[in-house]
């Protein structure tokens, strides 16, 4: 196994390291990798005021936190949406299984509501409805 030696840096190269941290969008871990040193070793470095980079030599960062122009405009109403009414039809299928179908119209529509398209009331077979069974499915109406 190779035996590990202690690596010193002069003093110009910790500074040198430490400026590059306060690059805009450079991270610690990123020069830390740069240089194949610890990150918390340059942290050590920054806490020293020896090697900590003089924030007048630090360049400007772009992405500062400045204002950004607003305007304000009238809001503009969307036609209100005609009221929706909900159709179910359900099925009762063999095995007890039953499928159901869900239809949206707006209300007013013909087919929609306790009357059908004639206007006459809907017509129901007066079997009352019965609830999901083991055995084949009646043959009846269950409207």
């Amino acid at each position: 196994m190779a035996r590990r030696t202690k690596r010193l840096w002069t003093d110009e190269e910790k500074r040198s390291i430490c400026f590059q941290t306060a690059a805009p969008g450079v991270s610690v871990a990123q020069v830390a990798r740069r240089y194949a040193v610890n990150a918390n070793l340059i942290f050590k470095w920054l806490r020293d005021p020896r090697f900590a980079p003089d924030p007048a030599s630090v360049p400007a960062s772009s992405e500062e936190a400045r204002f950004l122009p607003v305007e304000i405009v009238a809001e503009e109403q969307a036609p209100a949406a005609a009221p929706v009414a909900e159709n179910r039809i359900e099925i009762e299928l063999a095995g007890g299984h039953l499928s159901a179908i869900r239809t949206f119209a707006p209300v007013g529509s013909p087919d929609i509501g306790p009357r059908g398209p004639t206007g006459s009331p809907r017509k129901s077979c007066g079997t009352p409805r019965k609830e999901k069974t083991s055995g084949p499915a009646p043959a009846r109406c269950h409207a």
